[in-house]
């Protein structure tokens, strides 16, 4: 058997799943270790067949995919034969090469590269074409299903590659999507993770081939051989034309060709731009003065006016941060179990933040700031979210549960209740949600509890311990999942103990030490894509130490202790829409103080306060079980006392800080007593004391505006503010000497 077919001998096992699914792989894989490999014969042109025992025939030409090729059995789309002619062609080359040592032993890859042992589900997407075939050096061969060779970037790919693995009218589809110059974020080959991989705004591609464009994988709905293959070919070439040999990279796609967006047409997008973030000020300033309590009506206006702004822009994560912003203020003004002041804080100023950002960076870009101004972190679009689609269908995707979130109002009137389930796609490490809302019963109608309200036709308690499987999925911009209601579509695996094995960062994260990093090196949340679940992670947990119920702040806490022995402070609330989440989580710490069943690792929302890494749970994986907490009845039982450790001083002093801004948002500037500026002049004189004189001097500066409301320029003094107290009160900062 000639060793030629490059583009073949260098896929993995978890290529191989991630171009197919895992159920074909692991059969294969298990037809092959029995030793029921199929006769090979290869053509002079390269095109392999393969023939079975039971009369099957499958063949694949030279520079075709997985999904090109031919195949006699019943299946409409993908097959175990197709995944068993790869590995019976890698096995055949190992053979010939008379490689000194053995490759994989197919049994041991079978529990390897088969993810959760899923279902074989069957898929009929179109494939890409023919493309670039060099013959593989004998390293390749030796090493047939493994990564093989060193770095590489899919920039190597020339535009015959693209003709050749595309059809002309997606090459086309193509330059109209990059028309609208949408930002990719590359991560480029690591030994650790081999395939390079660009995050476009709706979709993943990733390339698992140096030699063949058919075998890049993209998430949308034709799966490859789809216009996103070529944007994120654009993509690694404009990051290898700034900076050669830069790994990672954000870039901004631009068209081949040249895209006619004139001057006039970006002067009007600056235009809108500016008048947005006018609007976005007018609005905050009214908020500010007269305080979110006020009356709906009186902020629809201005509401309205930044939405149709931002929509014609087509500033998507502009778009989201309203959204947001509209639905604290009406959590707040019924009542709602949602409402947080601080996180109605949050979201007004980084509205106003990323409008900012965005202003300071598109003047950077055209040449009009000063020449000292540092180069902004992300480009302007990214920044503001534009060319981006509403929402994406999805190809065959796999889902595994992190757990959820519930929520429940009280008894007034327009009460509802509603849960968020958080979903890992362990392909390409990214979460979405799965949300619902409904009204509360009335009282004479019988209540159904939360966990027993069905989603996609599963209860759910049920869906938020599961595996889910599906070809129904539709993503939305801001990580919103929408999932069809028919049975043959999805199907629906409990969550197993194994089911977060594959998870990796940027999403799973097996030190404290190496979390804390990943957050502290992001960029401000004002500056990211507004997701519907923010920072959610998965962290591996060695032992659990010094847990108790604090039962004024109503919060469990315990020390997550990885493997290096740094901690991880575990909160977790009671809430009415979780009665039984503390208590789940009490029995399982209880287990494993007890010497029974171990937590292993721990999925839920992180944050850094005053250095140290804190975690909301969602859900708990033990060495026996998986349990979702949210989903978990109440069961009154005694719980140890413990006061969780005071934050660092001047974390807890940026979080007064914040409380109290959070408290005259909602009273509204105009409205505050004397005694307010007196409380806010304490609070300053604190910070200076300890070693904050910056953060101190800016408070004193945004109280000037304290008196009669702010203007257009105090406002923005109230923004900065909020965002720095923030960053100071996450910051690991050391105490002043004396």
């Amino acid at each position: 058997m000639k060793a030629d077919r490059a583009d073949l001998l260098e896929l993995t096992p978890e290529a191989l799943v991630a171009l197919a699914n895992a159920g074909f792989v692991k059969r294969a894989q298990k037809e092959m270790a029995e030793g029921k490999a199929p006769a090979l014969a290869q053509d002079a042109d390269g095109t392999l067949h393969a023939t079975y025992a039971d009369g099957t025939r499958t063949s694949l030409a030279a520079g075709r995919s997985l999904r090109d090729a031919a195949c006699s059995c019943i299946a409409s789309g993908l097959c175990r034969h197709r995944i068993l002619l790869v590995l019976a062609y890698q096995q055949s080359c190992r053979d010939g090469a008379g490689a000194a040592q053995p490759a994989h032993d197919t049994a041991a890859v079978a529990g390897e590269g088969a993810r959760a042992g899923l279902d074989e589900s069957t898929s009929d997407s179109p494939g890409g074409n023919a493309d670039r075939q060099p013959a593989p050096s004998s390293d390749t061969v030796a090493e047939a299903g493994t990564p093989a060779g060193g770095p590489w970037s899919p920039a190597d790919f020339d535009d015959a590659a693209l003709q050749a693995a595309l059809r002309p009218a997606t090459l086309r589809q193509a330059v109209e999507l990059a028309r609208a110059r949408p930002v990719a974020k590359l991560a480029g080959w690591r030994a650790q993770a081999p395939a390079p991989t660009a995050h476009l705004p709706m979709c993943t591609v990733r390339f698992f081939s140096r030699h063949s464009l058919g075998h890049a994988r993209c998430d949308c709905q034709e799966g490859g051989g789809c216009a996103h293959v070529a944007l994120a070919v654009w993509a690694f070439r404009a990051a290898a034309a700034r900076q050669p040999g830069q790994t990672d990279a954000t870039v901004e796609i631009v068209p081949p060709e040249p895209d006619g967006i004139d001057a006039a047409a970006r002067l009007a997008d600056a235009q809108v731009l500016r008048a947005l973030a006018a609007a976005v000020d007018a609005l905050a300033g009214q908020l500010w003065a007269e305080g979110s309590a006020q009356a709906p009506l009186a902020l629809a206006p201005r509401l309205g006016l930044v939405r149709s702004l931002a929509a014609d822009l087509g500033a998507a994560w502009v778009s989201a941060d309203v959204d947001a912003l509209a639905a604290q203020l009406r959590d707040q003004d019924s009542r709602s179990a949602r409402y947080d002041p601080r996180r109605l804080l949050d979201a007004l100023a980084g509205l106003q933040g990323r409008l900012a950002a965005a202003l300071w960076a598109a003047d950077v870009a055209d040449g009009t700031g000063t020449a000292r101004q540092p180069q902004p972190l992300l480009p302007a679009r990214q920044i503001l979210g534009l060319g981006i689609k509403g929402e994406v269908t999805l190809d065959h995707l796999k889902l595994v549960s992190l757990g959820a979130a519930m929520w429940a109002d009280g008894g007034h009137p327009g009460a509802a209740c509603g849960a968020a389930i958080a979903f890992a796609d362990p392909d390409t490490m990214g979460v979405v949600a799965l949300e619902r809302s409904w009204p509360k019963a009335e009282a004479a109608a019988p209540a159904v509890p939360l966990a027993q309200r069905r989603i996609v036709g599963n209860p759910l308690g049920k869906l938020a311990a599961s595996q889910v499987v599906t070809r129904a999925a539709r993503r939305r911009a801001n990580g919103l999942l929408e999932i069809g209601s028919g049975t043959r579509q999805t199907n629906v695996l409990p969550l197993s103990p194994q089911a977060w094995n594959d998870l990796r960062p940027p999403l799973a994260f097996a030190t404290v030490a190496s979390l804390r990093r990943h957050l502290a090196q992001a960029a401000p949340s004002c500056l990211l894509p507004r997701q519907a679940i923010q920072h959610l992670h998965v962290l591996s947990v060695a032992d659990v130490a010094h847990w108790g119920w604090d039962a004024a702040a109503q919060t469990l806490h315990a020390n997550l202790m990885d493997a290096e022995g740094q901690c991880c402070l575990l909160r977790c609330r009671h809430s009415s829409g979780m009665p039984g989440a503390v208590d789940a989580l009490a029995g399982l710490l209880r287990s494993a103080e007890a010497g029974g069943d171990p937590v292993l690792r721990v999925a839920g929302t992180v944050r850094v306060l005053g250095g140290a890494l804190e975690m909301e749970p969602l859900a708990v994986m033990t060495q026996a079980r998986a349990v979702v907490l949210a989903a978990q009845a109440a069961n009154a039982t005694t719980l140890p006392a413990g006061i969780a450790p005071p934050p660092a001083p001047h974390a807890a002093l940026a979080g007064n800080a914040l409380a109290l801004l959070a408290q005259w948002l909602r009273e509204g500037l105009r409205n505050q007593r004397p005694t307010a500026a007196e409380r806010a002049r304490e609070l300053s004189a604190a910070l200076a004391r300890a070693g904050l004189e910056g953060t101190a001097q800016r408070m004193e500066a945004a109280l000037a505006g304290l008196g009669g409301g702010p203007g257009a320029s105090v406002a923005a003094d109230w923004w900065q503010l909020v965002l720095w107290l923030a960053e100071v009160e996450s910051a690991a900062l050391h105490p002043v000497p004396g």
